[in-house]
């Protein structure tokens, strides 16, 4: 986010004010002179300027805190916390609040509004206060969690709102940048949320807002107030300003001042087919001249003065008529601009502040010594990383330890005063807030700080003054697995703790999992709910996420991850940067859009004890895992005849690096665009073993025929593969591809199956039958069982068509089971089950085990999994807890990239950043390491619905200390709602909303159900509906999945279409019908229809078979819906227009039938009215083709009276 690149200054009475990132406090200076007039501290960074209003100060802080300061002393008047707890993360670094403040403070009057939080799964806290004293008027906190369309089309999610910038006023609307999405809009009356329309304005948004009353301006776009329309798009990069008349807009060639009071003026246009229609435009530019300084970046407006900062300069300009009167150069960019006392103060990124040419600086005075800060150091061997000082006292260890080493040293003192002196000698010194930070709290911010933080824990009151010493647990909790150090005792004899690894947590150690490819972990710590442990932008520059680039690494409490120039190591528990290695373009051929990536090439990066392996061309390096320094670098042996070929496959296990000659002759046509994947190469010609130490070649074993990538799996001593033909047809056609030539062929051999001793490379066993046709194994050494499947994921390759899993007997061969399956992922084996979405199948037998995937939104990567938990992308990130029944949840605010990068491994799931060069305004991009957290929403034993008659609704809680209260008229629960005691009775039509409390925790999300009734509903699961794919169909059969009161085809089932594009031409696919008592002929049908997808859906009335109907269609890509009457192989289209759908928008439609009239009304407003005859009775039901994720809803029959 760019609100804290320097301190923004504000002028107030005499004083230059601007917080510090760095030291955590607010500065007054003398505007005339810059000297120090007063310095406040706060227990975090404080990112943005404060506003001041009348003679008292309001500023927010990274310590979750808003304060109020009078001016002239600042002293405090009052301060709130903003979050449900005190509770810290680490984040960039820095020891802050899990609901840091960064919603800065906008006063209106005697408001002052401000929020909290920026992980909207974690709750977001938007506040109105009394500005005098800091009463709450109101409090905003369930608008981080709610359900809505994420900026992938099709991605709904549970991820609302974040906080990231200051808040502004437009009328009586109160505007909340959310980072890199579109601002969200809240009432400044009561603080309901009026609208927050992400999906729609993707890629627009930005952490800087403007009210303007009628409209607002975000990211470059005004936005109309009252409905949140995109008015107009001034420019995508440059900066705003306005005064009481006047608007000004800067970008990279021009400055331009519009009137404000007459910014908009309606204009009629003229679309391609004749329509009419009116839209605002923004009237004519008052004046308009060339840009003053080079990349403009802030501006800012006084008295007749328009202030300019870019480059290395700032112009000043008269605001009536645009003319140059003065230019200033300064260091840096300039970023941060306020005119007062007819001055001018400027900060730059280089850290200057100027009034016009004058530099304030401040006295780094010399640093003390110390014997103690040495034998720590020595004794403890930690030099770097995070350091908590428990009592920390005047700051001197802390000093001393800052001065002789690298460490980030959190303090925590009770005192006050003996705060206030260490941050006084620590900011003397030059060492306050980049490398020392006190925490002036009382002891139950021990508590609040984050598991697993501390390379080094001490405290300075123990060992300098016997104080008591700190609670044992706590300081065992602080420690970072695999290698923490708690140094306590006392001065004369340090006593030394050494935490180990963290128990039943499992490892991350190759693209699918382990060499077995498991795909799954074996940590049985990690469950949900999610929170956040820590966050960083490492500025490591990734691929492109749409190169599906390989999976990150997890060993030992080290985070593994290849970027486009090297690989980078961070510490699993608390982010810090542990090393980074340059290997120049060592993920370069998947820095490109949309190609086949690591899900056909297999990972070029393992890792065990003995080394970090990394893959490039035809060499392998082996790295120290701790150091990144190079062990050894290891050449592929030659093929046959000498000649070299690049390194394909590469997997470590027992000592024996297992590798593969990869064929630079077959490649294989995927991208989805034009890509060149001459580099992605998936086949190989030759498979070696090394001694993984030395590389020493042990073996090599060249096959009949080619070794696919993901068909090689190694463990227990065993390497296993397939040796079978390469599918040529993959070189020529992709799966998507439609316009095939009738006699191309795409015949695929059975291959053999192959054991070889992996130490030797002698072939243990063979197995050539008619179902080794698969493309992907996995071991299971628990079960001595080798699975095999396809990949059959988004953009597949053609010969990944196979629709089967089959499972040998891995220590013979043997078959043991083969069994017809449909999914969508590469296959986890967790223990007994197989899990690939959206099914489970039980690993010994192959038999469904009846589990289901439920509510993935939008996801183009692959799922992982550990003994608890399955992660994936559903919009944001999603994850399946399989301790629980709650099916799909939502961690909100980021999104993964398009393979594997959401690891669950280590007690905590990993996900560093891969989503470079997206412009979807997801609204946090950063790495992140969760852990479990919080509460879930409320679970009700009714969902949304309509009901024939009335419903006994349940409620049950995440936690047995949670207490749950209630609404019926739609408002936020809060502690004074009605506590939920037993089952209530629901017999009229409401809205339920439910929350529950616990001691300690953030409130849960809102849930919510809107009930009504109506005794012509038809249930979803009556037994009178029946299901009909047409038989040429595929996938087959459909899956049509019931929750609730929602019925969902959830297959993509269609058959072949000979025009795809033209809405005249039939589309078979899958049927779901009803037939009422007394076969429907006239009536009303009503439901609400929505769908995740862009194909084809709606709803079918008055059928005779599953052949001759009339069909009510919506079809999102093709853009059309259409009325149509099908008769066999013949469809007639009745009535058409070019709407289209939104996906994941619910609409509301209705059918009327009246003899041969039928009236088709969508959202309320008529669609189609049409007369025909061909059927004038017959059932009802609910259509897909191709529309995986079609969903319907509230279905009432209404038969004609």
């Amino acid at each position: 986010m760019p609100f804290d690149q320097v301190c923004h200054p504000v002028v107030a009475d005499g004083l230059l004010l601007f917080g510090s990132a760095r030291e955590g406090a607010v500065y007054a200076l003398d505007a005339a002179t810059g000297t120090l007039r007063w310095r406040f501290f706060t227990n975090g960074p404080v990112r943005f300027p404060p506003a001041v209003s009348g003679k008292l100060l309001y500023v927010v802080s990274d310590d979750g805190f808003i304060y109020c300061l009078d001016v002239a002393g600042g002293n405090k008047v009052w301060a709130r916390r903003g979050g449900a707890t005190e509770s810290y993360v680490l984040g960039n670094t820095r020891m802050i609040s899990r609901w840091p403040a960064r919603g800065a403070p906008a006063v209106v009057g005697d408001t002052v509004y401000f929020a909290a939080g920026i992980w909207p799964s974690e709750g977001i806290f938007v506040y109105a206060l009394n500005a005098a004293d800091g009463r709450v008027l109101w409090c905003n906190d369930s608008s981080g969690g709610i359900e809505m369309a994420q900026p992938h089309p099709g991605a709904i999610s549970r991820s609302g709102i974040s906080a990231q910038g200051a808040l502004a006023a437009s009328g009586d609307a109160l505007l909340v940048p959310t980072g890199r999405g579109v601002a969200a809009v809240l009432d400044r009356s009561d603080g309901r949320l009026r609208y927050f329309r992400l999906q729609e304005n993707s890629p627009y948004g930005g952490s800087e807002v403007m009210g303007l009353g009628q409209s607002w301006f975000n990211g470059g776009v005004f936005f109309d107030t009252a409905s949140g329309d995109r008015m107009a798009i001034a420019f995508r990069d440059g900066c705003a300003a306005a005064s009481p008349s006047r608007v000004y807009l800067c970008t990279a060639g021009r400055v331009a001042s519009y009137d404000r009071a007459n910014l908009w003026s309606e204009k009629e246009t003229t679309d391609l087919k004749g329509q009419k229609s009116k839209r605002w435009v923004l009237t004519p530019a008052v004046w308009d001249v060339a840009a003053p300084v080079v990349a403009p970046a802030a501006v800012a407006v006084g008295e007749d003065a328009l202030v300019v900062g870019g480059g290395g300069a700032v112009a000043v300009l008269s605001s009536s008529n645009g003319k140059e009167r003065c230019r200033l150069f300064v260091e840096g960019q300039a970023l941060g601009l306020a005119l007062a006392d007819n001055a001018l103060f400027v900060t730059t990124d280089a850290g200057a502040i100027y009034r016009f040419d004058q530099a304030a600086a401040t006295p780094k005075p010399a640093s003390p010594t110390g014997s103690l800060a040495e034998r720590i150091l020595k004794e403890t061997g930690v030099a770097a990383g995070y350091c908590i000082d428990i009592g920390c006292g005047d700051g001197s260890l802390a000093l001393e330890l800052a001065q002789r080493s690298d460490l980030t040293i959190i303090g925590l003192e009770a005192d006050a005063a003996a705060a206030a002196k260490a941050r006084q000698q620590l900011a003397d010194a030059g060492l306050y807030g980049a490398r020392v930070t006190v925490l002036q709290a009382d002891s139950s911010a021990l508590s609040a700080l984050p598991d697993y933080c501390a390379d080094l824990v001490v405290s300075s009151r123990l060992l300098l003054e016997g104080a008591p010493m700190p609670p044992d647990a706590e300081v065992q909790r602080l420690l970072r697995p695999w290698g923490g150090v708690a140094c306590l005792g006392s001065s004369q004899a340090l006593t030394l703790h050494r935490r180990g690894g963290l128990e039943n947590t499992g490892q991350w150690t190759h693209p699918y999992a382990n060499a077995a490819n498991t795909n799954c972990s074996e940590d049985e710590v990690i469950t949900g709910p999610l929170g956040v442990l820590w966050f960083d932008d490492f500025g490591f520059s990734m691929p492109n996420r749409h190169g599906r680039g390989p999976a990150p690494l997890f060993l030992d409490g080290k985070l593994f991850m290849e970027g486009v120039d090297g690989v980078l190591c961070v510490s699993a528990y608390n982010g810090r940067q542990l090393w980074q290695v340059g290997i120049p373009g060592i993920l370069k051929s998947y820095d490109q859009e949309h190609i086949l990536g690591a899900a056909g090439t297999g990972g070029n990066m393992c890792v065990a004890p003995e080394g970090l392996y990394v893959r490039h061309e035809n060499r392998c390096l082996r790295l120290d895992p701790a150091t990144g320094l190079k062990l050894g670098e290891f050449t592929a042996p030659a093929l046959p005849g000498g000649t070299p070929a690049p390194w394909g496959y590469l997997a470590v296990s027992d000592g024996v690096l297992v590798g593969s000659l990869a064929d630079c002759e077959h490649v294989v046509r995927f991208p989805y665009v034009k890509s060149d994947m001459s580099e992605q190469l998936t086949e190989s010609l030759l498979l070696f073993g090394l001694d993984a130490a030395t590389g020493k070649l042990k073996w090599t074993f060249k096959p009949e025929h080619s070794i696919r990538h993901n068909t090689v799996a190694v463990g227990g001593g065993r390497v296993y593969l397939i040796d079978r033909q390469q599918a040529q047809f993959d070189r020529k056609w992709r799966a998507a591809d439609r316009d095939i030539p009738k006699d191309e062929s795409f015949a695929h051999p059975p291959g053999t199956l192959v054991a070889l001793d992996a130490n030797t490379g002698l072939e243990v066993w063979r197995q050539a039958k008619d179902v080794v046709v698969g493309t992907v194994l996995s071991l299971s050494l628990e079960h001595d069982l080798l699975l095999m499947s396809f990949l059959p994921t988004h953009f597949a390759l053609r010969s990944e068509s196979g629709r089967r899993l089959t499972a040998f007997r891995a220590s013979t061969g043997e078959l043991m089971w083969d069994a017809e399956a449909v999914y969508r992922s590469r296959p986890i084996i967790n223990a007994g089950t197989i899990y690939a979405e959206p099914g489970a199948w039980d690993l010994l037998t192959g038999k469904p085990t009846g589990f289901q995937l439920r509510n993935r939104a939008h996801g183009c990567g692959t799922l992982a999994g550990s003994r608890h938990l399955m992660t994936y992308r559903s919009g944001t990130l999603g994850y399946t807890d399989l301790t629980c029944d709650v099916g799909t949840e939502n961690y909100g605010g980021i999104r993964l990239g398009c393979w594997i990068n959401a690891l669950p491994a280590g007690g905590l799931v990993l996900v560093p950043d891969a989503t470079d060069r997206c412009v979807c305004s997801y609204l946090i991009k950063t790495s992140v390491a969760l852990q479990r957290f919080g509460m879930r929403p409320v679970q009700l034993s009714h969902c949304s619905g309509a009901y024939p008659a009335a419903i006994p609704v349940t409620v049950q809680a995440d936690r047995p200390d949670a207490v749950v209260y209630y609404t019926l008229d739609g408002e936020t629960p809060t502690e004074r709602s009605r506590p939920y005691r037993a089952a209530l009775n629901i017999s009229e039509p409401c809205t339920l909303k439910v929350r529950a409390f616990a001691p300690g925790q953030s409130p849960s999300p809102v849930t919510a159900a809107v009930y009504t009734f109506d005794p012509d509903v038809v249930p979803v699961n009556d037994p009178r509906w029946t299901v009909h794919d047409t038989p040429d169909g595929k996938p087959a059969p459909s899956q049509w999945v019931i929750a609730g009161t929602i019925v969902s085809e959830r297959s993509n089932h269609c058959g072949p279409v000979k025009d795809q594009s033209s809405p005249d031409a039939n589309r078979p696919g899958t049927v779901r019908l009803f037939s009422p008592a007394g076969t429907a002929s006239d009536g009303v049908l009503e439901l609400a229809m929505m769908s995740t997808d862009d194909d084809t859906f709606g709803i079918v009335f008055r059928a005779q078979d599953p052949v001759n109907y009339y069909v009510l269609a919506f079809d999102a890509e093709r853009k059309w819906r259409i009325l149509a009457r099908r008769q066999g192989d013949n469809h007639t289209v009745l009535a058409k227009n070019d709407a289209g759908y939104q996906a994941g928008k619910w609409y509301a439609v209705r059918v009327v039938l009246d003899g041969k009239k039928m009236t088709a009304v969508v959202d309320g407003k008529t669609e189609f009215a049409v007369e025909d005859e061909a059927f004038a009775k017959g059932a009802i039901g609910l259509y897909a083709w191709g529309c995986q994720g079609a969903s319907f809803r509230d279905i009432v029959w209404k038969p004609g009276r």
